[in-house]
């Protein structure tokens, strides 16, 4: 529901714009061949999301997408609660590697492989 929604968010947007839905076995081949990484922290997921989100226009959307679109707000909220028992702080706090995580759906290689800024600093290769 929500790769549809945002899809319809695109073609409401960008009325002669043109955006080809994948099936299923052209998206896993893509992901095949791209070599794309599965996220590895919290933070990559949650900001993935916000970037889907982000995306979502709700004029463009159905009843079952909006709800789609309300159980990814709670999916979100339930990931900064979960990360706030953990860490003590809010997910995109300042102390977090956050802001260094791409704004997208699929994350890059080059990104933080942990949640916090003091032990990204001292790991090995950063």
């Amino acid at each position: 529901m929500l790769n549809t929604a945002n899809l319809d968010s695109f073609r409401y947007a960008y009325l002669y714009g043109h955006m080809r839905e994948s099936s299923y076995i052209d998206f896993m081949n893509s992901l095949e061949r791209l070599r794309r990484r599965p996220y590895r922290t919290e933070l990559q997921l949650h900001k993935a999301l916000a970037s889907l989100k982000r995306n979502i226009i709700p004029d463009a959307l159905t009843a079952e997408q909006r709800e789609a679109v309300a159980r990814l707000r709670y999916i979100m909220r339930s990931l900064e609660l979960s990360f706030y028992k953990t860490f003590g702080m809010e997910i995109d706090d300042m102390l977090t590697v956050y802001a260094d995580c791409a704004a997208g759906l699929a994350p890059d290689d080059w990104e933080p492989t942990v949640c916090l800024v003091k032990d990204w600093i001292y790991l090995p290769g950063a």
